[in-house]
């Protein structure tokens, strides 16, 4: 009977040590994840901003990182934009980002496949601000 006592106590230590590990492995790769976004995020120095001239639009043509895009879809709500267009084919809202939904997921994942090095054209109208490349 002490032997069966010892099994299942080793048993249930070995079930405890894979599921520490398996936790262990997942959270490693999530960190990776956000230390990726992140160092897109370092040394961006212009933002976007939802600038506009009489007409309500405004239009810039000019250097920027991946990390300038990264940056006003986390924080669309602060910034005042309402819809954020990607070249065209992918478009979020402030509600996407806010709730990071699978529609942001989505362009968050277009967005890593961009060379960092990009030059975006950027186009602002009355809440809705395009990057196309």
């Amino acid at each position: 009977m002490t032997n069966l006592g010892k099994a299942i106590y080793m048993a249930t230590m070995a079930l405890m040590f894979v599921f520490a590990a398996s936790v262990a492995i997942y959270l490693y790769g999530t960190l990776n994840d956000y230390l990726d976004s992140a160092t897109n995020l370092i040394g961006v120095s212009n933002r976007a901003e939802a600038a506009s001239d009489d007409t309500g639009s405004t239009s810039k043509t000019r250097e920027i990182t991946v990390g300038e895009v990264l940056i006003t879809a986390y924080n669309m709500e602060q910034m005042h934009i309402d819809t954020l267009n990607l070249n065209n084919s992918r478009e979020i809202n402030v509600e996407d980002s806010i709730e990071q939904n699978s529609q942001f997921n989505l362009f968050i994942l277009e967005l890593r496949k961009i060379p960092s090095n990009t030059k975006f054209k950027y186009t602002s109208y009355r809440g809705k601000v395009t990057y196309s490349y």
